[in-house]
């Protein structure tokens, strides 16, 4: 029988007496509760230490279980979780290596056509685009969006700024001095 159930059974037991104890003298009754309260306290006392004692065994017992279960796995069972961990590595390695080599032939092929920034142009490929097909890629790229590419209309003027601290008459500095003092 559980403590719990003890418990309850107690309480039952508690219950029917306090209603034969009821027709009893008042003085009998109040004597007869404190005990029973008493004995319902240590009751509770000691299905308390009880239950921690149990939990502290099941800790124990689960922890065991676990150190039996990595006992029991073989070293070729640890051997293979060796293998996937080492193999997503190797992955993880080879797709970053790719996306390196993938970026660094965009930009020598896109600098070679002419974009302005070579970044734009690795953003605009398909980073799944074969490293023989880039050049195809780009150019299309280029077809569709010229503005990526490096403007070659760039026209020199000859403006002066409006304040650039020179005489505007074409006058060198030593002919404004000799004009302004004589």
């Amino acid at each position: 029988m559980s403590e719990k159930e003890k418990v309850e059974t107690t309480a039952e037991a508690t219950e029917t007496e306090a209603e034969v104890t009821t027709q009893q003298p008042e003085a009998e009754t109040e004597t007869g509760k404190a005990n029973d309260v008493e004995a319902m306290e240590a009751a509770l006392k000691k299905a308390n230490r009880e239950a921690a004692k149990f939990r502290k065994e099941l800790e124990a017992y689960q922890k065991a279980e676990q150190e039996r279960k990595e006992a029991e796995m073989s070293e070729l069972e640890k051997a293979q979780a060796k293998i996937e961990e080492l193999q997503e590595k190797a992955l993880k390695a080879e797709e970053t290596a790719k996306m390196q080599a993938f970026k660094a032939e965009v930009a020598k092929v896109s600098a070679s056509l002419g974009f302005a920034d070579p970044d734009d142009a690795i953003k605009m490929l398909d980073a799944e685009t074969e490293l023989d097909g880039i050049e195809d890629a780009l150019k299309e790229l280029a077809e569709a969006k010229p503005y990526l590419l490096k403007s070659e209309n760039k026209t020199k003027t000859n403006i002066r700024p409006t304040n650039s601290g020179t005489p505007q008459s074409g006058e060198t500095p030593e002919e404004r001095r000799a004009r302004l003092l004589g």
